[in-house]
């Protein structure tokens, strides 16, 4: 299989979606839910890897916690999204005896998802760079501009090369 592990903000949602018309510029919204709606052209870029490379995405978005895996679905497949997010990554996020948090590194998420699956290649599409032991995988995306047709044509560049998980 062949997999996308996707962020949602610096990869769909990002500043070139920009409310311009607003009296304060900000990130335009659902207005049913209020949730950022995606740029445009990064939802049909990502729309293109799919189509191009058979991935199957895995959310890796603080939206898993914030919105769910099913919500977070429903608002993107309303925006076009062709197809929805088959899981989530796991938290590993630990709370230490102080009662603060220690965040774990997406990249370790990615790789405790990955245990055990039969992984043929995969790409990480997100703006932030704590990918551990995965970072070879990351594209990375900018809040600014999101993902970008460059960016793209790197995914799929990388889905369609085989790898053993991450190896």
């Amino acid at each position: 299989m062949k997999v996308i592990f996707l962020d949602i903000d610096g990869v769909l949602v990002c500043y070139d979606s920009v409310d311009k018309t607003a009296t304060r510029p900000k990130l335009k919204t659902d207005p049913d839910n209020n949730r950022h709606l995606p740029h445009v052209p990064a939802m049909n870029n990502l729309n293109r890897i799919l189509k191009e490379t058979g991935a199957k995405m895995v959310l890796s978005s603080t939206w898993r916690h914030l919105e769910g895996l099913d919500n977070t679905n429903a608002h993107f497949i309303k925006y076009g999204l062709s197809e929805p997010c088959i899981d989530e990554t796991p938290s590993l996020d630990q709370r230490m005896d102080n009662g603060l948090w220690k965040n774990a590194q997406r990249g370790d998420e990615i790789i405790k998802w990955m245990e055990g699956k039969d992984i043929e290649s995969f790409v990480i599409l997100d703006d932030d760079s704590d990918m551990s032991d995965v970072k070879d995988r990351l594209v990375k995306c900018s809040m600014d501009h999101g993902l970008t047709e460059e960016l793209a044509d790197r995914a799929i560049e990388i889905l369609n090369k085989t790898t053993n998980k991450g190896e």
